[in-house]
């Protein structure tokens, strides 16, 4: 048993009586889930996974919403020793091709309703799926083909990119989950009773960790936000007493946008952010509108955080300073400090499942190269843009490479350029003398709904001139 494992269930049962999760749905009701009957549904879903013919070392890839259900099959997936794979249901035809084929799940835990896009991957698969939370079997494990020990070694593996045009499954450590989480904790200072409010995919390791582990581990209750409504937000936070909020940018800027003299948010005591660039001056309006302190950190897939700010000691347009157990340096740094930046640890990810040479080419020499490029002010990591051809749209990762490749396979271009301004994705293409820009336009984006994530594809497709 991995020391994650024992930590999850010593923390479950060492709770105490205030609830251990609450989950708040579209219209603002919420229910709420005491540790006993999180213990239960922990429970029940590992005799569901063993129903499922799924055994320790299987890889099962899940495409589930966010609910208390997500949170008690991670448990007992990782209780039986088997590897979940972090997937989300926005993923269409290329996303999944690249699950499918590098990551190779033995079985696949979905929503009911995103089984017909998953169809044509899943023949030989064990398949056990979710319908208004109830859950089936029609189809058990078959086959079990990850090499024994491999969850010894790995606690889960998250989807990722790096611009190289395919999807990237990291390999997170229980040691990353668990420095992750102790040093999160850190900066926040949450205490036993408080409650954090998380309105973000739990399939990104910043949730995972943030709003997940760090609740559980240090006593406060979950708070499962299924929208980002501000209107069901702020009733959230006013009817049940938030003190902290975990979010991207994009949703303090919505809040912010939203807040009315009406609203009740005396209760909260800090945002914590991540996931993409909080500004100095949206950093200023966030702490003055809701009176909040600030956390503004950065982190990667392979490791969160490298960087976060400290309750009290936050500063504007900074990351924070570099937590401890990390290392980091700025590499081939101009005059003005600036250059990529580089980590290093024992807790990294163990690399990318399946492809070896991409992680040969991204860790070099015992540091992680992370793609990203950042200068230090003082002790203050300070994030100043991506070199890698990523980019984040709403707070997640869009390789802009991927997208290139995708238009350039879909269509009659012989060139695509891939631009993002704030949130919004274009695409400049290089056509034929021949070919209709109007034609090629709408034939494009009918196609291309079902071969990316919808966020993913391009707002406007132009013709380059």
């Amino acid at each position: 048993m991995s020391e994650l494992v024992q930590r999850l269930g010593e923390a479950v049962a060492a709770w105490g009586g205030h609830p251990n999760l609450l989950e708040v749905d579209g219209t603002g009701s919420h229910v709420p889930v005491s540790a006993p009957v999180l213990s239960r549904r922990i429970g029940d879903s590992g005799r569901l996974v063993a129903a499922g013919g799924i055994r320790r070392d299987d890889v099962v890839a899940l495409f589930l919403e966010n609910s208390v259900d997500f949170i008690a099959l991670v448990i007992a997936l990782m209780q039986a020793g088997a590897i979940p794979v972090f997937a989300k249901l926005e993923y269409r035809r290329n996303e999944l091709t690249t699950i499918f084929r590098d990551i190779d799940p033995d079985a696949v835990i979905t929503e009911q309703t995103f089984l017909p896009t998953l169809r044509p991957f899943i023949p030989g698969r064990g398949i056990i799926t979710r319908n208004n939370g109830e859950f089936s079997v029609p189809q058990p494990v078959s086959r079990h083909h990850a090499a024994p020990g491999l969850s010894d070694e790995i606690a889960s593996i998250n989807c990722t990119y790096r611009g190289y045009g395919d999807l990237l499954g990291s390999m997170a450590t229980a040691e990353q989950y668990l420095l992750g989480a102790r040093i999160l904790q850190d900066g926040l200072q949450g205490e036993p009773g408080e409650k954090m409010l998380y309105p973000l995919p739990m399939s990104h390791i910043f949730t995972l960790i943030g709003c997940l582990l760090v609740p559980l581990f240090y006593g406060m209750t979950g708070v499962i936000a299924r929208t980002i409504h501000p209107r069901v937000l702020f009733s959230a936070i006013e009817n049940l007493d938030i003190q902290h909020v975990t979010a991207v940018p994009e949703i303090y800027r919505l809040l912010s946008r939203s807040l009315r003299p009406s609203h009740n948010v005396s209760s909260l005591k800090t945002c914590v952010s991540g996931g993409s660039l909080l500004g100095s001056d949206e950093y200023e309006e966030l702490r003055t509108t809701l009176k909040v302190d600030v956390l503004h950190g950065y982190g990667l897939t392979e490791f969160t955080p490298v960087s976060r700010n400290v309750r009290g000691h936050a500063r504007a347009g900074t990351v924070g300073p570099v937590c401890d157990g990390l290392e980091v340096r700025i590499d081939a740094a101009t005059d003005d400090g600036r250059g990529e930046i580089l980590v290093r640890s024992d807790a990294l990810c163990a690399g990318y499942y399946n492809r070896p040479h991409t992680t040969r080419r991204v860790f070099r020499d015992g540091w992680f190269h992370t793609g990203d490029m950042g200068y230090f002010d003082g002790d203050h990591l300070v994030f100043h843009r991506e070199i890698k051809l990523t980019c984040k749209v709403n707070g997640v990762m869009v390789d802009r490479e991927e997208i290139r490749k995708t238009i350039l396979a879909a269509s009659s271009a012989v060139d695509a350029e891939i631009n993002v301004d704030g949130n919004l994705i274009s695409a400049l293409l290089e056509l034929p003398e021949n070919v209709d820009i109007e034609e090629e336009q709408m034939r494009l984006k009918a196609v291309l709904q079902h071969q990316l994530a919808p966020y993913k594809i391009p707002r406007r497709l132009e013709q380059r001139r």
